[in-house]
């Protein structure tokens, strides 16, 4: 085509002779003249699809053990496993048509993603990510809580311990409060926190979901099995979120320190364009958060129940392979415990006993839960007495420590015992400000302790020993055998 272009210009522009350009092109002045025509427009001349004996010979061989083999997504057929396949068969084929066939059964298989467009205020999209942040010089395993609403852009972001049930309904609250309105459906994947099992083609929720879809009247869609690409707003945003605001790897002294931090950083981006060249985020946030639903009157707790958890001899309770102390009265009596994704509470008719979730196998004992016991064995108190007395703070502790410097652990376990004793019959603040008052006058702390005012009870005596008379006896006597000795 280009020396068609210079063919014509020669003769058409420059007055070049048809005979010249046929010297120069070597080529006929029939040829030349043909060019000169308008009406002739030199093309490559159209082609059918050109034949392929050799896969039309293998087609059906290879289709049959692609079909019929048994594989997985890590122990796949590779083209020149096919060919060894073939030539069991008596076949003959290259690795490169067999690639070729492959390829092109891959091809007709692939799924068109069809291009979505997103109704302001209609859906987000929810999903976890595994990251690693740093806590007090220590790199720990998290995981990023991502909802995602999908016409704005906007983002909520958390960070948990765990992604078990209670972090998934606990990140869902926090979100709603911090948006402060509540999508009209929400798409997740198949996650075992949200659906119990597959009734046909619906999904029967977990009890615990379905409380939280309730309290807040949104609607649950879920992704087809398998594919993560049904919710690709999310997917592709949470990676982003790794390498654009968790990269380096972030540091802070807690996990809540950190996750503040990001959801910080996240709501700055705002005033950012939803794509490029297009309205920023906060414009199509004011758009979208209208059209969604509102707050409820409270929020909902997001705590796992628990009914009928046994306490043991040792007043402890077992929650998810870790031990929580509760107080020394529940013992081998059922309590009913709700798991919440940063805390553990305990109830028993008014009282409750709350602690932070621990890790797997993990221990949280509060030894104020056993003050009963611990007033009755100082030798307990010599073991426990430096946590115990820690946990109390403030004038306990002092006065612990000062003791031990003093007489040592043990008679320093003896001489807590009123406190102990004291502490079981007044309040905390009550006993520490009497014993805060000793320390600083520089008095004896145990003298210090608050005094119960006794009322005497009457006694009914039977009537005979009413009518009974005693006479008090007079000092003299008592002096008398003092001098004798």
């Amino acid at each position: 085509m280009a020396d068609v272009h210079v063919l014509r210009h020669l003769v058409l522009a420059e007055g070049v002779s048809q005979r010249e350009v046929a010297r120069r092109f070597q080529i006929s002045r029939n040829t030349v003249a043909r060019y000169l025509d308008r009406d002739v427009i030199p093309c490559k001349r159209a082609q059918g699809p050109r034949p392929k004996p050799a896969q039309d010979a293998i087609c059906a061989q290879v289709a049959q053990i692609v079909d019929t083999a048994r594989v997985t997504k890590k122990q796949r057929l590779t083209a020149e496993r096919v060919v060894e396949m073939l030539g069991e068969k008596g076949v003959e084929a290259s690795a490169r048509t067999v690639r070729r066939l492959l390829k092109e059964r891959r091809r007709q298989k692939s799924e068109v993603f069809v291009p979505l467009e997103y109704v302001a205020g209609d859906l987000a999209e929810v999903d976890f990510f595994e990251v690693v942040v740093e806590i007090d010089g220590i790199d720990q395993k998290a995981f990023l809580f991502v909802m995602r609403m999908m016409h704005s852009g906007r983002d909520f972001t958390w960070l948990y311990r765990w992604q078990d049930q209670a972090a998934f309904l606990d990140g869902h609250v926090r979100a709603f409060a911090h948006f402060g309105c509540v999508p009209n459906r929400i798409l997740y994947d198949n996650l075992r926190a949200a659906v119990r099992r597959f009734v046909g083609s619906d999904r029967e929720l977990t009890v615990a979901f379905a409380a939280l879809a309730a309290h807040y009247a949104f609607g649950c869609r879920f992704a087809r099995p398998r594919t993560g690409h049904d919710k690709g707003g999310v997917e592709g945003r949470g990676k982003g979120i790794r390498l654009q605001h968790l990269s380096p790897i972030p540091k802070g002294s807690s996990l809540d320190e950190i996750a503040t931090r990001l959801l910080a950083r996240i709501d700055a981006r705002l005033n950012r364009p939803r794509r490029r060249g297009g309205p920023r985020i906060s414009a199509l946030w004011e758009v979208e958060k209208p059209l969604m639903l509102p707050l409820p009157p409270r929020p909902h707790d997001a705590g796992i129940l628990l009914e009928d958890v046994p306490v043991d001899s040792q007043a402890q309770i077992r929650v998810r392979t870790a031990r929580y102390s509760v107080p020394e009265d529940w013992k081998r009596l059922l309590v009913r415990v709700r798991l919440y994704a940063d805390r553990v509470v305990a109830t028993l008719g008014e009282e409750t006993a709350e602690h932070v979730r621990q890790p797997a196998n993990g221990k949280s004992i509060w030894y104020p839960h056993y003050l009963g016991e611990l007033s009755r064995k100082p030798a307990a108190v010599e073991q426990v007495g430096d946590i115990l007395f820690a946990q109390l703070g403030g004038a306990f502790h002092r006065l612990w420590k000062w003791l031990v410097d003093q007489r040592g652990k043990q008679a320093a376990a003896r001489s807590m015992k009123p406190v102990l004793c004291s502490l079981l019959e007044e309040e905390e603040a009550t006993v520490e400000a009497a014993l805060g008052r000793a320390l600083q006058a520089e008095q004896d702390p145990i003298l210090a302790l608050p005094k119960r005012e006794r009322t005497p009870q009457a006694v009914a005596l039977p009537d005979r020993l009413a009518r009974v008379q005693v006479e008090s006896s007079p000092l003299a006597i008592y002096r008398g055998l003092g001098g004798a000795r």
